[in-house]
């Protein structure tokens, strides 16, 4: 989708739930297309905190995202 991620890091939100953050600087556009991407996608990822900030002159957006990620242990038979 194009979105510039500057730092990402992975996180244990519980027993069985992960988390992925990330962060970076892009355009409103971009960061859309993201969200639209993670919310109707066949993984199921939730959007656990989304943190914007604007800067009014480049119009670009500084965004810091947590999503939220459940593990599924898969068996031999599956």
């Amino acid at each position: 989708i194009g979105l510039a991620v500057e730092q990402k890091n992975l996180l244990q939100l519980e027993k069985d739930i992960i988390g992925v953050a990330l962060e970076g600087t892009t355009e409103p556009d971009t960061l859309t297309r993201f969200l639209h991407a993670a919310a109707t996608t066949r993984l199921a990822l939730n959007v656990k905190r989304l943190q914007l900030h604007t800067n009014q002159k480049t119009r670009e957006i500084r965004y810091q995202i947590i999503l939220q990620l459940l593990l599924v242990e898969k068996k031999a038979d599956q």
